[in-house]
């Protein structure tokens, strides 16, 4: 190399992330985690059971006994 060749590397002071964009960040955050709660709590609730032909074909996901009870006297 010539040694007249200098370089030179800055020290940058990490830049902060700007009050608008954490707040921004936070909203959007929030609601991604409010979205996956409510779809769970809504699994729970109503459950994942579907007629895809009514009094022919039924889709669901693992019952135990006593849901599978319940949905035979549903339907």
């Amino acid at each position: 190399m010539p040694k007249d060749f200098i370089c030179v590397l800055k020290k940058r002071e990490p830049r902060e992330i700007p009050y608008i964009g954490k707040r921004i960040f936070t909203v959007i955050l929030s609601m991604l985690c409010l979205s996956a709660l409510a779809r769970c709590i809504y699994m729970e609730e109503v459950g994942n059971f579907h007629a895809l032909g009514e009094g022919v074909l039924y889709r669901s996901a693992q019952l135990d006994r006593d849901e599978l009870v319940e949905y035979i006297d549903i339907y």
